[in-house]
C-alpha cells in the first residue's frame, strides 16, 4: 500500500473519530419519558413507581424553558398513570454539555436538589475523568465527588456515555440523567430505599405503551360500579349516569401493563360480560370517551 494512503486513512480514522467525540445526546427534548421505580429496603413498606415527562415550552424571565411533568402509577407492575402535575422546569445548554433546573418551590414536588425559586446545575457531562463534580446530584450531602471512568454502553436501544463516579451508587448517563431516574438521588443510603431507572423513552404515550387515566375532577357522573367483584364467568356494569355519557363510549378491560384485551360498545341498561377466558388476576375495566380513559376501577378475577 502506498504511503498516500496510510495518510489518507489516518486521516479519515481521526476525523471519524473527532466526529464521535464531538457526538452529544440532548437530554432536554420534547416528549422525553423517564420510570422509575423505587424499591423498598425494610419489609414494611412496598415498592413504587413514578415518572418524568417532558412536554411543553415556556419562558421565564427572558429564558426558555421545557415544563418537566411528574407522574404517579397506578401500580409499579403497570403502566397506567394516576396523576400528572406540573413540577419544575429544565433547560440545556448543548455547547456547553450542561442541563439546568429551575426549581418554583411546590411544596408537593420535591424534586433533584433543594434550591427554591434559583437556577442550578443539575447534570454536566462535560467532565473529563478525574475531574471533581460540582453539580448538586453528586455534592448536596457529600464533599465534592471526583469521576473515575466513562464508557460507552448500549442503555435503552442506544450506545451512550456513561459517567461513572466514585461515591454515586448510580452513574449519570448522557442524554437521560442517570441510573436511578430523573431528578432522583445518585447517592442512596440503607434504610432509604433505593431507585432505578425501570424505562426512558421518547415518545407520545401511545408510542411509550403508558396510559394517562383521566378522571373528570368536576363531577363524578362518570363513575360506574362492577359486581360481583371479584367475578368467576361473568361481570356487571352499572352506571351511575349513563345519560352523560356520549355515543362513542365504550368499555375496556386492560390487564396491569395497560394491553387491552377487550373492548365493548356502551348501551342502555347495565352490562354483562363473558371474562370466562380471563386468567385468575387483576385487571382495569376503563371508560374511554374519543379514544381517552377517563375513568377505571380493579377488577379482580378468580378462579
Amino acid at each position: 500500500m502506498k504511503p498516500g494512503t496510510y495518510f489518507i486513512l489516518f486521516i479519515l480514522a481521526f476525523m471519524s473519530f473527532q466526529s464521535f467525540a464531538q457526538d452529544y445526546d440532548s437530554l432536554v427534548v420534547e416528549n422525553a419519558q423517564w420510570q422509575v421505580i423505587w424499591t423498598p429496603d425494610s419489609p414494611h413498606s412496598w415498592p413504587d413507581k413514578t415518572g418524568w415527562l417532558l412536554r411543553g415550552d415556556t419562558v421565564i424571565n427572558g429564558t426558555q424553558y421545557k415544563k418537566l411533568y411528574h407522574r404517579q402509577f397506578h401500580d409499579p407492575n403497570n403502566n397506567f398513570i394516576d396523576q400528572e402535575y406540573l413540577c419544575s422546569f429544565l433547560r440545556e445548554d448543548v455547547t456547553e454539555r450542561k442541563v439546568y433546573h429551575l426549581d418554583p418551590d411546590i411544596d408537593w414536588c420535591m424534586s433533584g436538589c433543594y434550591y427554591p425559586d434559583q437556577e442550578y446545575l443539575l447534570f454536566d457531562f462535560s467532565v473529563q475523568v478525574g475531574d471533581t463534580s460540582y453539580i448538586c446530584m453528586l455534592t448536596q450531602y457529600w464533599p465534592l465527588d471526583v469521576l473515575r471512568e466513562i464508557t460507552q454502553d448500549s442503555m435503552f436501544g442506544e450506545i451512550r456515555n456513561v459517567f461513572h463516579y466514585a461515591m454515586a451508587n448510580a452513574p449519570l448517563i448522557e442524554g437521560i440523567g442517570s441510573g436511578a431516574g430523573l431528578m432522583e438521588p445518585t447517592i442512596m443510603y440503607t434504610g432509604s430505599g433505593y431507585y432505578f431507572l425501570f424505562d426512558y423513552c421518547r415518545g407520545t404515550d401511545a408510542e411509550c405503551g403508558v396510559s394517562f387515566v383521566k378522571v373528570d375532577e368536576n363531577s363524578l357522573k362518570n363513575d360506574f360500579s362492577i359486581y360481583p367483584n371479584p367475578a368467576s364467568d361473568v361481570m356487571g356494569i352499572n352506571f351511575a349516569d349513563k345519560p352523560c355519557l356520549k355515543e362513542n363510549a365504550k368499555i375496556l378491560i386492560n390487564d396491569v401493563f395497560g394491553r387491552c384485551l377487550r373492548t365493548i360498545e356502551f348501551q342502555d341498561g347495565d352490562l354483562v360480560i363473558d371474562v370466562s377466558d380471563l386468567q385468575a388476576g387483576i385487571y382495569l375495566a376503563c371508560i374511554s370517551v374519543d379514544n381517552q380513559i377517563i375513568s377505571s376501577k380493579k377488577l379482580f378475577i378468580s378462579r
